[in-house]
């Protein structure tokens, strides 16, 4: 919500156009939409129909988005955490310029997992095989510049675990941008220490899970999402996590691909009692906290 209020605010989103590329079920595309009486197009070719509620001002595109769009003009394209799946990355991004390179004032918004604060904290979770690229700050930059964007604003968002960028189409007289320095001894020693923090990270996972397991405790992890499975996968530890909790109710039921947790809903835990939950994203670590107080719990909360 507060990342559309943001957007609708600054971009003065109001009876305009908005394109997502990556738009999944449709939520996010919908607030804006929502938020500034906007119309909306949505690329994805795993939307769902019925997951939003129908509105007469936006079309779903079940497909990818491709050059063959160029003809679905937009005021504002957005993009939130789908670039770094797209395998020839520089052809999509020179594509999408392509695609608005008439339309000088349209505005493009990218969202991606920033690969500085990855290696700086050792987040093995936030390694996926689904992931052909990662960025920081200058690449995502030389990446834009390099493929026919004039760049407006480069930030991180999201207690710093994303980066975010906002473009334009260049002119076609626009020059050739120069590839940023980069430090090449400093980008080793950041690879090197993230090794190392990742072998710390997971033997002091691995061994807070025996520990529960030997105290008998109930433990769960809340968030059923990448995360999750990277955690469990990567560690092993599946015996010891009966279930993950999630507020999306579209998952509730279901189990988490590979190690085969029933995913469940917050409410269920009034029930199971859990001893200790494990909070796969610290940016929700205050909100669960508030969760399970109002669920009349009050077990140990720590960041996975």
């Amino acid at each position: 919500m507060q990342l559309a209020e943001k957007l609708v605010a600054r971009h003065d989103l109001h009876h305009k156009t908005i394109l997502e590329i990556g738009c999944g079920k449709g939520e996010f595309l919908s607030l804006l939409c929502e938020l500034g009486s906007n119309r909306g197009i949505g690329f994805d070719p795993a939307w769902i129909p019925g997951r939003v509620p129908s509105s007469p001002d936006i079309t779903f595109v079940p497909d990818f988005y491709t050059s063959q769009s160029g003809s679905f003009d937009a005021d504002f394209v957005c993009c939130k955490m789908t670039l770094e799946h797209v395998a020839h990355v520089s052809d999509f991004v020179r594509m999408v310029a392509a695609n608005f390179s008439s339309r000088p004032d349209t505005v493009v918004f990218f969202q991606v997992p920033d690969v500085d604060r990855i290696l700086a904290e050792g987040a093995f979770w936030d390694i996926y095989y689904e992931h052909c690229s990662y960025f920081g700050q200058d690449s995502l930059r030389y990446l834009f510049e390099s493929c026919g964007f004039s760049v407006i604003d480069i930030r991180r968002d999201y207690q710093d675990q994303y980066l975010m960028i906002e473009a334009r189409p260049a002119p076609s007289t626009a020059t050739s941008t120069a590839v940023p320095a980069f430090d090449a001894v400093a980008g080793v020693r950041k690879i090197r220490a993230f090794a190392l923090k990742v072998g710390e990270s997971m033997r002091e996972s691995a061994e807070r899970v025996r520990r529960s397991i030997e105290r008998g405790q109930r433990m769960v992890l809340w968030g059923a999402g990448s995360k999750a499975v990277a955690w469990l996968t990567t560690l092993g530890v599946e015996r010891g996590v009966e279930c993950v909790v999630d507020v999306n109710p579209h998952k509730h039921g279901s189990y988490l691909a590979g190690t085969g947790q029933l995913v469940v809903g917050p409410e269920y835990l009034a029930k199971y009692q859990p001893d200790l939950v494990l909070v796969m994203n610290p940016a929700y670590r205050d909100e669960v906290r508030l969760e399970l107080r109002r669920l009349g719990l009050t077990p140990e909360v720590v960041c996975a």
